[in-house]
């Protein structure tokens, strides 16, 4: 009998937590070394020698955590795979991060859409706003208005701004 048809006939008679734990150990692998290795927890690696795969978010999960633990110990993932299958574990739990059908339409992008939108509405409202007060105030410096202190002075003003005549050509004219 040839590796190959051991690990076949492993296969049929465990499940693929118990493949893997042997593969791990004929490498002189330890737990903690197969947990860094695929960045999981031991607790996972754990639970997958086990067969224990209800702690785990959902199946899809499982079946990449074995084949990625097969790749490592030098198993044939099919092999892994089809032991799961046999062993018949439904995936009872949906996704988490399922799109939420609350909100149809909600997205992230429609999100930012719309505060882009109130943003540059608000811009183009303080630019207007500041566009109107200062032409107000140009107007308003523009205009002037005769107050009763202005047209009191304007006598004044033009008797100093008349030419000065001497009283010799005044009386000489008469």
């Amino acid at each position: 009998m040839t590796p190959q048809d051991e690990t076949e006939k492993m296969a049929v008679q465990s499940g693929p937590g118990e493949q893997l734990r042997l593969a791990r150990m004929a490498k002189k692998l330890s737990q903690e070394d197969v947990a860094d290795h695929l960045r999981l927890r031991k607790q996972s690696i754990i639970d997958i020698e086990n067969d224990a795969y209800d702690h785990f978010p959902a199946q899809i999960f499982v079946r990449g955590y074995l084949r990625s633990y097969a790749r490592m110990v030098n198993l044939d993932e099919s092999t892994v795979m089809s032991s799961l299958n046999i062993l018949g574990i439904k995936d009872t739990k949906p996704p988490r991060n399922r799109i939420s059908t609350a909100h149809p339409g909600k997205f992230v992008g429609e999100r930012i859409l719309r505060w882009l939108l109130i943003g540059i509405a608000i811009i183009v409202l303080a630019v207007l706003s500041f566009w109107v007060y200062h032409r107000h105030e140009a107007t308003k410096n523009e205009l002037v208005i005769p107050t009763a202190t202005t047209s009191a002075a304007a006598p004044a003003d033009i008797t100093n701004s008349l030419p000065l005549v001497n009283s010799q050509s005044v009386t000489q004219k008469k």
